[in-house]
């Protein structure tokens, strides 16, 4: 390139004439026609999203920057700010009966009930429960239905606190109809025969024995079945 020489001051007779000067001008237009088309590039800089995308010609294309969910981007001077709203908005927990709505700040507990316990250990959320094999006094809060299965090695059922007992057959009979049976049952007394006087104080004279632990002193035989 060449450069035009001015002087020192407006008008000292020391810069180029006219002539000279548009001559260097011209040698400047030329320098330039000559020269390879513009290569300027963009590169991006570091990790993460790149804001340069193409160039066409002497047109760079950066791309926009939009703000997502809970983001907002204001533009100050010379800078960009990005701001996003920290911490949980809105969470819902579902359950079989009912849902919760948490927001940000809210506590979600789960809480243990009868015969489960909850706790938090290394980091992770356990739920204990109690079996009835577990349990030294289980009881049912409703009614238990086997849903058609065997209730197999029970010892003894004992249903005379509750009312109603036990409901159902044993082996297959219903034992209601043995009720007749065994209800308002009278066999009378016992009558005794006697063919002497003997024989009849024996039947008729309560005799004390005294006890087990002070028995009387007389021994008294009373025949074989």
């Amino acid at each position: 390139m060449n450069l035009i020489d001015v002087g020192k001051i407006a008008n000292d007779g020391t810069g180029d004439d006219l002539r000279e000067a548009f001559i260097k001008v011209n040698q400047n237009f030329e320098e330039l026609d000559l020269r390879e088309p513009e290569s300027t590039e963009v590169t991006n800089l570091g990790g993460g999203a790149e804001i340069f995308k193409s160039k066409n010609g002497a047109t760079l294309g950066l791309r926009t920057l939009d703000a997502g969910s809970n983001i907002t981007l204001t533009t100050v001077g010379d800078v960009i700010q990005v701001s996003a709203i920290g911490g949980l908005q809105s969470l819902t927990v579902a359950s079989d009966s009912g849902s919760l709505q948490l927001q940000d700040g809210n506590t979600f507990t789960v809480k243990g009930t009868s015969g489960a316990s909850t706790s938090v250990i290394n980091g992770e959320l356990v739920v204990d429960a109690i079996t009835l094999a577990q349990d030294p006094n289980p009881s049912l809060l409703v009614n238990l239905d086997a849903n058609g299965q065997n209730i197999n090695n029970a010892n003894i059922i004992n249903a005379t606190t509750f009312i109603g007992g036990l409901n159902g057959n044993v082996w297959g009979v219903d034992v209601r109809n043995f009720a007749k049976y065994t209800e308002n049952l009278d066999l009378g007394s016992t009558v005794t025969n006697v063919t002497n006087f003997m024989e009849y104080l024996v039947a008729t004279i309560d005799v004390e024995m005294g006890t087990f632990n002070s028995p009387a002193t007389v021994n008294i035989d009373l025949g074989s079945f």
